[in-house]
């Protein structure tokens, strides 16, 4: 929806509608429960088919309004996730067995009303001298008609390292992403990758890519994860405190104590924020721990580099776009905010030791803790 010169407004309609329908932010659900408020009532919460029913009755200013309010873009800072996959033993390098080219760009983008293109198709970098370590670089573009209808497309960088760990036999997967769009895209190729060395048998046919998922973990253990894997023993990163940390009480375990008698049946999900968290009793007493869901925590910490200082905050969360799909939620790694003391270094530098630092524990914590087979 745009605003013009006297005051006027006009509301999308045909294409423009269904370029707005069709970012990810816009689900099903929500498309069904305007539906419903109109009093259309499906059993089918598939976009395609909602859409489809809105885009040919056009939606009133209030729906337009409420669509607009609820899409709300979080893309400015980059997100990373961490996977592995088994790789059998060679003295080749990386880059010698993956062919970038020879990696299908069909079918990438999925969905009807989505408007995707690569603006710089996918490229293979080596990364220093030993060949063990690649970079796939990409990046789309999107129309996003949220605010002007004239000019409405922006474009998403996407990365993927793969780096060979020898002395593991293990195959680390890296997506660094800012849209949900690159999120996907980057998990695909890494699959079409994957697939590709299998074929070249540099990697065994029964192998699966692991990820860290929010199933992954007991209640518990859940808890003991994020604590460890906030805390890294870096000489870059000095924990400083806990700033906010969300959670819920599990109804599915049964005979709650008293101390959470007040958020049972009552909070779908509590968000908290302030100084001092983790010593606070739902994370300092371990005996509550299996009876609470935590999705994320979010960090505070002094930087001491070889030629830098500062602070910095961090947040570990496992992300999903609707509850009930938490199970399957990875864990996403976040540089929210960076302040440096001098401006001897640049920003972009400090965060990328930053994500280093975090990268090299992150699955050494999860092994420790998850669900064992």
């Amino acid at each position: 929806m745009s605003e013009s010169s006297n005051g006027q407004v006009f509301l999308p309609t045909g294409d423009y509608l269904r370029q707005l329908i069709g970012q990810p932010e816009v689900t099903g659900n929500l498309m069904k429960r305007l539906g419903r408020s109109r009093g259309c009532f499906s059993s089918d919460s598939s976009k395609d088919t909602i859409g489809s029913v809105l885009i040919g009755t056009g939606m009133s200013p209030v729906e337009i309004v409420d669509l607009a309010e609820f899409y709300i873009e979080k893309e400015a800072k980059e997100k990373f996730i961490t996977r592995s996959i088994d790789w059998e033993n060679t003295d080749l390098r990386l880059t010698d067995v993956l062919d970038v080219n020879e990696i299908s760009l069909e079918n990438l983008f999925t969905g009807t009303f989505d408007t995707l293109n690569f603006s710089k198709a996918p490229r293979l970098e080596m990364i220093g001298k030993s060949g063990d370590t690649a970079v796939i670089k990409f990046e789309i573009e999107r129309n996003s008609p949220t605010k002007n209808w004239g000019a409405s497309t922006t474009n998403h960088p996407g990365k993927i390292e793969l780096k060979l760990d020898r002395e593991e036999k293990q195959l680390r997967i890296g997506i660094t992403h800012t849209s949900s769009e690159t999120k996907s895209v980057a998990g695909n190729l890494s699959n079409r990758a994957i697939k590709q060395l299998k074929d070249k048998a540099w990697i065994p046919k029964e192998a699966v890519i692991v990820a860290i998922k929010f199933s992954d973990f007991s209640n518990q253990e859940r808890i003991s994860f994020l604590n460890e894997v906030c805390r890294p023993k870096s000489s870059l990163l000095e924990f400083e405190d806990t700033k906010d940390i969300t959670f819920c009480s599990d109804a599915s375990v049964p005979n709650h104590p008293k101390e959470l008698a007040w958020m049972t049946d009552r909070i779908d999900m509590l968000k908290a924020k302030g100084q001092d968290l983790h010593s606070t009793f739902f994370i300092k007493d371990i005996q509550i721990h299996p009876y609470l869901k935590v999705f994320g925590i979010e960090c505070s910490y002094l930087i001491q580099g070889h030629n830098y200082s500062g602070r910095c905050q961090l947040s570990f969360e496992f992300q999903a776009r609707q509850k009930e799909k938490f199970d399957e939620a990875e864990l996403v790694f976040q540089i929210v905010s960076t302040k440096l003391d001098s401006k001897g270094c640049s920003t972009s530098a400090v965060n990328s030791d930053i994500s280093i630092d975090i990268e090299q524990h992150k699955m050494a914590v999860y092994n420790k803790y998850r669900k064992k087979i």
